[in-house]
């Protein structure tokens, strides 16, 4: 969050605006899921919105590489949601994956996701 940012909604719509150039007009703030700190040391406040479509892409090409559309569906499907882990030296790196085609869902993107899962599945 930026010191301008009224609370997490709002850096979630600057975010997007921002990075993909996602109109904030274009989105229905619905809530934020519980907090996700990353192996770094991050506090991420997921926060989750519906985008009404159509809606215009415009990345940023130096922070986003690709952007992509995932079937909810898809995402919430047990049966693509996969544990992997990487071996770092003598440390052992679980986390999260969603193989979606060509793509590779991972790491906090892929947990704030199962966060999402297991929020609409028992409202915790």
């Amino acid at each position: 969050m930026e010191p301008e940012d009224a609370d997490a909604g709002a850096a979630a719509l600057r975010e997007a605006h921002e990075e993909v150039g996602l109109p904030g007009a274009r989105v229905t703030l619905l809530g934020n899921l519980a907090d996700y700190e990353t192996v770094t040391g991050y506090r991420v406040t997921p926060v989750v919105g519906w985008v009404e479509p159509p809606f215009p892409v415009t990345p940023d090409p130096v922070e986003v590489a690709d952007v992509f559309e995932v079937p909810l569906s898809f995402l919430l499907d047990p049966a693509n949601q996969q544990r992997h882990f990487r071996m770092q030296g003598l440390v052992r790196r679980d986390f999260w994956a969603i193989p979606y085609g060509e793509r590779y869902i991972w790491g906090a993107t892929a947990a704030m996701l199962m966060i999402l899962d297991r929020t609409l599945r028992t409202g915790t």
